[in-house]
């Protein structure tokens, strides 16, 4: 211990010393140093037959904190001589006292943690306290301290108000802090992981009261916190999570009895990026995980929590999506989502239930900054027994289809190579616990300037300027005696399209195989064995040589498997109207086989239904190579279980 100077005066009753260093173990490292230190006593100090302080000054008072290893500290022989030290016997009523004018100034805190190396400071520590009593005629009065400091750089106020010796003990506390930066603390966690906050600060405006009586303890706290710029990386450095300020404002809530009270949650500009790997995992799953495995917390009661927000916000958000799954040779990998706008309201928890309160749900977003995707409507969460259920306005403009090629690729024979998507309705969805889950959408939904080539050639397969599909009513449930598909589109409009139509010698056509199945397998060993017997016949072109009026059936398919208990899918379609098409048409059933450029195409396919045998009426009108008028009349059922088809054609 070294002490400059001393000070004490008798008749000022005032005493101080100045140049006060406190040094550790080794005699050399300075722990504590004192600028000046003053305190003036009161003669009031007689009449309360009681020590009344009027007046402590504290002047650049410095402590230096350092962690030396996981469990010492540079205070640690302090602590332990300390807690050596015997118990005191109680006492009885403590002593009164009363100190007056408290002041703190030019104060500073150095912790250096060589465990982390890490260094954190606090400087410009200025601490006021008018005055802390416990003499009777005091004790029920407030004192107002305030502290103010810069941690690490960032400025701390705190300011309240406190009665610590009242018979009910009574604080308000207000906090200020402005820019603390959070990525320096991170190697103080006691739990590492993969994943790094490269970079964060924090900025808060809380107010806390506590109350303290016969009947209990209650505190209330209320305010608000920013946490802003945050960044967090992987181990090699590329970013994971990123967002701009993610704001919390908290009505009167209870922190005792886990009760809260949120007015806001904003979030702006968040960014997200998901990557999942080749082995399945996300990346941003795994880097979240804990390197080490902690210790499982101890089981403890706690107090259900009742939870309100009156508003969740998402501004300007993005999704970044790479799928490492996804073949080289498939594209596209990536899929990004952005210019994310997200409004939920009113949403409660009581008793760890969700209430069952509608909460209205507004969503906007870009696709691959082409598509847009909007939501509106409402969600009723999840209680005990009682389904999430939602019902939601949905739009679809302009979704790339060609972002699915590398979900669907095996399961199609021809690859997408553009295409939009557009639908508008409405969707209602129940998702029960226990049980399979029910959807019922009505609307209208499109695809336009879609190409499709073939995987083995790659020639043109299908294209069309639009594929409109009006009035939609289709529903999945799980019910007794209820289709579990349910599927009726009111009209079928196409436009502007070509087609390459092959009529295979099994009598299959070629559309029927667009999506892999067990029947187009089949189909598909069928046509290879009458081709290997040498069925080749020459091909006519151009006028049929076909009588002008000829019918053909095509022969039943060989007999599928006994259907499954209970009703099966049913699809219905009130009409299909073609217009401006060509299809490049080969039919290699008849005998000689025929094919022919067919063009100007229009037309209208009646009524058709999966649950009715009744064909419905086909009429097509076109030329062939633009030229010869052509018409192509019949009956044709692709949904009957049994495929139907009989048709006339005539070209003059």
């Amino acid at each position: 211990l070294a002490l400059q100077g001393v000070e004490f005066n008798l008749f000022q009753l005032r005493a101080g010393i100045s140049g006060l260093t406190v040094y550790e173990v080794d005699g050399q490292s300075p722990f504590i140093q004192l600028g000046q230190a003053r305190m003036q006593l009161s003669l009031a100090s007689l009449r309360h037959l009681a020590p009344v302080v009027e007046s402590i000054d504290i002047v650049a008072p410095q402590v230096n904190l350092s962690r030396l290893d996981a469990t010492h500290w540079n205070y640690s022989d302090i602590v332990a001589r300390m807690a050596a030290q015997p118990a005191k016997p109680d006492g009885g009523e403590p002593a009164k006292f009363s100190v007056n004018n408290i002041a703190l100034t030019q104060g500073s805190l150095n912790w250096d943690d060589k465990v982390s190396q890490t260094r954190h400071t606090i400087r410009d520590l200025t601490v006021a306290l008018p005055f802390i009593s416990n003499l009777p005629y005091v004790a029920e009065q407030f004192t107002t301290p305030s502290v103010s400091a810069r941690i690490d750089g960032s400025l701390l106020k705190l300011t309240g108000k406190s009665r610590p010796f009242a018979k009910s003990r009574d604080a308000v506390l207000d906090l200020e802090l402005d820019g603390l930066p959070l990525a320096s603390y991170v190697p103080l966690a006691p739990v590492q992981m993969g994943a790094k906050l490269d970079k964060a600060s924090l900025d808060a405006k809380l107010a806390l009261s506590f109350r303290q009586d016969d009947k209990g303890s209650s505190l209330h706290l209320s305010g608000q916190t920013a946490l802003k710029d945050l960044s967090v990386v992987d181990e090699e450095g590329d970013e994971l999570v990123h967002w701009q300020a993610l704001t919390v404002k908290l009505a009167d809530s209870e922190p005792l009895l886990n009760r809260w009270a949120v007015d806001l949650v904003r979030w702006d500009q968040p960014v997200v990026w998901l990557e999942r790997q080749r082995d399945g995992q996300l990346a941003l799953v795994e880097a979240f995980q804990p390197k080490a495995q902690a210790k499982p917390a101890a089981a403890s009661k706690s107090t259900p929590p009742q939870f309100k927000l009156t508003q969740f916000e998402i501004h300007d958000g993005s999704v970044h999506w790479i799928d490492g799954m996804v073949p080289d040779r498939e594209a596209p990998r990536a899929q990004d989502l952005t210019d994310i706008e997200l409004k939920v309201a009113g949403l409660g928890m009581s008793q760890g239930q969700f209430t069952s309160k509608p909460v209205p749900v507004k969503l906007t977003a870009r696709h691959n900054d082409h598509g847009e995707l909007t939501v509106d409507g409402q969600l009723t969460l999840p209680q005990a027994e009682q389904a999430l259920q939602a019902q939601l306005a949905l739009g679809l403009h302009g979704v790339e289809l060609t972002s699915v090629q590398p979900y669907v690729a095996d399961q199609l024979n021809v690859a997408l190579t553009r295409g939009e998507l557009f639908c508008d309705g409405q969707l209602d969805l129940s998702l029960p616990k226990g049980r399979a889950p029910s959807m019922r959408f009505n609307g209208d939904a499109s695809v336009r300037g879609l190409r499709s080539v073939d995987k083995n050639g790659g020639d043109d397969f299908l294209r069309w300027k639009a594929l409109a599909f009006k009035k939609i009513q289709v529903s999945f449930q799980d019910k007794p005696n209820a289709h579990p598909l349910d599927l009726g589109v009111g009209e079928i409009a196409l436009e502007d399209f070509f087609a390459r139509v092959i009529v295979k010698s099994s009598g299959r056509i070629n559309l029927q195989d667009i999506v892999k199945s067990a029947a187009s397998e089949a189909a598909a060993k069928q046509e290879a064995a009458l081709a290997a017997q040498g069925d080749d016949q020459p091909v006519a072109k151009g006028t049929p040589v076909v009588p002008a009026t000829k019918s053909v059936a095509a022969p039943a398919p060989a007999p599928a498997p006994a259907p499954a208990p209970g009703p099966s899918p049913r699809i219905a379609i009130g009409r299909i109207v073609m217009k401006g098409g060509r299809v490049d048409f080969s039919d290699n059933f008849i005998k000689p086989n025929y094919a022919a450029n067919l063009t100007d195409l229009d037309g209208t396919v009646s009524a058709l239904a999966s649950d009715k045998s009744r064909p419905a009426d086909l009429n097509l009108r076109g030329r062939i190579d633009h030229d010869s008028p052509l018409s192509i009349s019949g009956k044709v059922n692709p949904l009957a279980p049994k495929l139907y088809l009989q048709l006339a054609a005539r070209a003059s």
